[in-house]
């Protein structure tokens, strides 16, 4: 599973100010919510680019009026899969990008921003959080020279450690949430199903594309095929035609994915003792199917013999 298919389900859904709105709701401490008006938050650009790296600043960039003021704040939402070490100094480097960007604009002082950190990794972040973490300095020196030293500390809202109960929000804030939080569990599809009428919301907010992209994600990220509940759920809520072109979507993705473990497994092969592989291993590849090909890819260099390896009853061994 890759980072970029969760990317792409965070930006799909968060890319609406509307859920964004609902997802800082989430994730901001009340004291800075009550501070801004983001039922007026606007989306911008996040086409900046740090020229020596040759990287894209931030996943999600948002702005948001401050009451009662003239001002705004910036807000960067950034999605991560796993923890990062260097975070902190990605996101001053974001941040720095922000004021000078909006100060060749016109902006009269340094604008304010606010990094917002979402994860979903394997366990609770225990990374580094703060800029604070990344110095080399004795920890009294750091306690002396904090006040004198530049920081852009994010505000993390972090799924892993959190219950399904404790995470809130609504229709695709909340269900987009949950899929991220389970998205190494062994059956996705139960979770899409726990949550019936979260994906029902999404359908009548979103509609069926948004809908479908979510299904999409589930299929691919997801480690076993949907049961009999989620193909109801898939029939009852969008249609017969939505559920075979799902599933049909996901027979193609299966074929790519025995082509390209094929494709891995001829490369191990003929890399190894096996440079000049014989017919009848050759349509022995070309015949199986995808569960077959990825087991042959693990046992492979443990094999004793080729045909032992491609045997036909080598499930059972």
């Amino acid at each position: 599973m890759t980072r970029g298919l969760h990317d792409k389900l965070f930006k799909l859904i968060f890319s609406a100010p509307k859920e964004a709105a609902r997802l800082l709701t989430l994730a901001l401490p009340p004291t800075l919510t009550a501070l801004m008006d983001l039922s007026r938050l606007e989306p911008r650009p996040v086409d900046l680019i740090d020229e020596a790296l040759g990287e894209r600043l931030s996943d999600l960039r948002f702005a948001a009026p401050l009451l009662g003021s003239e001002a705004w704040v910036t807000l960067l939402i950034e999605h991560q899969s796993k923890p990062d070490p260097s975070l902190p100094l990605r996101l001053l480097r974001y941040t720095r990008g922000v004021w000078e960007q909006l100060r060749a604009q016109g902006a009269r002082g340094l604008p304010l921003v606010v990094p917002v950190v979402v994860c979903h990794a394997r366990r609770p972040w225990t990374a580094n959080r703060a800029l604070r973490d990344l110095y080399d300095a004795p920890a009294e020196a750091l306690d002396a020279l904090t006040p004198y030293l530049p920081s852009a500390d994010p505000l993390l809202y972090d799924l892993t450690p959190r219950a399904d109960e404790e995470i809130g929000g609504e229709a695709a804030t909340r269900l987009t949430l949950l899929l991220l939080r389970h998205a190494r569990d062994d059956d996705l599809w139960a979770t899409l199903c726990a949550h019936r009428p979260l994906f029902e919301a999404l359908i009548a907010e979103r509609g069926l594309g948004v809908a479908a992209a979510v299904l999409r994600y589930v299929l691919e990220a997801g480690r076993c095929g949907p049961s009999d509940e989620a193909r109801m759920v898939i029939r009852e809520t969008m249609g017969e035609a939505a559920e075979d072109e799902l599933f049909g979507y996901g027979d193609q993705l299966r074929q790519e994915g025995a082509a390209h473990a094929r494709r891995l497994l001829f490369i191990s092969l003929r890399a190894g003792p096996y440079a000049a592989l014989p017919d009848w291993a050759w349509d022995r590849l070309n015949e199986a199917a995808l569960d077959d090909l990825e087991r042959w890819l693990v046992e492979a260099p443990d094999a004793e013999s080729l045909r032992d390896l491609l045997a036909a009853d080598s499930r059972s061994r």
